[in-house]
């Protein structure tokens, strides 16, 4: 059996280099680069899907861009979302979209190639963390530990 075509479209060269690594099992991989266009390599590779990454502010930047893949290219590609960053718009602007799935905030790097195939199969998850929402979570169970220890 073939495997499947992921692009993979991220800004940062770092976060790129990184999400390629953690992806080499997942698929056949495609890095797209910063100046390439990513509808014209889209439209000449016909992948499975296409992955869009990146942080800060550019979220809804990545978002409209999902959506032109999703209605200018035929068939329709599964396009997934990962956003790192707290200004993350909403799931529901997500959806509205038309994203096959979407991560963002406190994105944890060992669930991207769960997600990447999750993507692929159709089914993705639409989750928005809170950053800093697990330091929070850790800090109260260390405390709850503190507190007992103390007794």
């Amino acid at each position: 059996m073939k495997a499947p075509l992921l692009l993979v479209a991220c800004a940062d060269p770092a976060r790129r280099l990184s999400l390629i690594a953690s992806l080499r099992d997942v698929a056949t991989l495609r890095s797209v680069s910063e100046g390439e266009d990513l509808l014209r390599l889209a439209r000449s590779m016909r992948p499975d899907g296409i992955l869009l990454a990146g942080g800060g502010p550019q979220g809804l930047e990545l978002l409209r861009q999902a959506q032109r893949l999703r209605t200018d290219l035929a068939p329709f590609p599964r396009v997934g979302v990962l956003l790192y960053s707290a200004e993350a718009p909403p799931v529901e602007v997500a959806r509205a979209h038309l994203v096959t799935g979407y991560l963002a905030g406190e994105v944890d790097d060992a669930a991207t190639p769960e997600f990447a195939r999750a993507v692929l199969r159709g089914d993705a998850p639409f989750r928005r963390s809170e950053v800093g929402a697990t330091q929070g979570k850790v800090k109260a169970t260390l405390s709850r530990i503190l507190h007992r220890l103390r007794r």
